[in-house]
């Protein structure tokens, strides 16, 4: 699973402060077995390309999860796609950027537009070409979307002038929405999340309602559910 944000125009070089992540320095960390990598592929005055990836290890993710493993986990690949599992695992790496808190020199720099392109994949979903056409073309993007075979899972590259910040919360809210699987129960913090992350832009957004229903619905490792059943798991805490 990777992500690749590629910026250009005068001054990209900043995005090396809003992510708090230094361009001759390979970042790397460990999650519960989990690798988790950025580095830099071109670092210039006006050009930037960064990508992260996670190597992951899906037997620890299944233990994780409470399921019976069998041998299909082994072959298995699904839990290989960029979803909400590797949202969770690139949130920390990218919170300076997410959250607009790089150091108070660069403050300013966080509202500054530049030329995106963000590339993710593999992609698995049930949507058309047409379906992230609405979901991206609303924020100002132009979409191209590649794949092995009719069927094999999609490799996205979404470009437009936008904020470092903007962009990442915006895949990170659209992600799992085009995906459509979650690792975890929803609760009330993810509902929290899209308010937070789609602050300026989601409300405005023509699929709003559409973007609600997929977010905050469960649908993962343990099969399809909705938020009901964290409400009912809630009660029964509580008793």
């Amino acid at each position: 699973m990777q992500l690749t944000i590629h910026a250009k125009g005068e001054g990209a070089n900043v995005l090396s402060f809003l992510l708090a992540k230094h361009p001759e320095r390979l970042y790397e960390r460990d999650h519960k077995g989990h690798k988790v990598r950025l580095f830099y592929q071109s670092f210039t005055p006006n050009e930037v390309k960064v990508t992260i990836y996670v190597v992951l290890d899906a037997i620890s993710l299944l233990r994780d999860s409470g399921e019976k493993l069998d041998i299909t986990h082994y072959i298995n690949d699904r839990e290989f796609a960029v979803s909400s599992v590797f949202l969770s695992l690139i949130r920390s790496p990218l919170a300076t950027a997410l959250n607009g808190l790089p150091k108070e020199e660069y403050l300013s720099y966080v509202g500054q537009v530049f030329q995106f392109s963000y590339s993710f994949g593999p992609v698995n979903t049930d949507l058309s070409v047409e379906n992230l056409r609405e979901l991206f073309s609303p924020l100002g993007f132009s979409l191209s979307v590649q794949s092995e075979t009719k069927n094999s899972p999609l490799y996205v590259t979404v470009t437009g002038e936008t904020t470092l910040q903007k962009g990442l919360r915006q895949l990170f809210i659209l992600i799992p929405v085009i995906d459509n699987y979650k690792h975890y129960y929803i609760d009330e913090k993810e509902a929290e999340k899209l308010q937070r992350f789609g602050e300026g832009w989601l409300d405005d957004h023509p699929q709003k309602d559409w973007i609600y229903k997929r977010a905050l619905k469960y649908k993962g490792l343990l099969g399809d559910n909705i938020t009901e059943h964290t409400k009912v798991e809630k009660e029964k805490k509580q008793k």
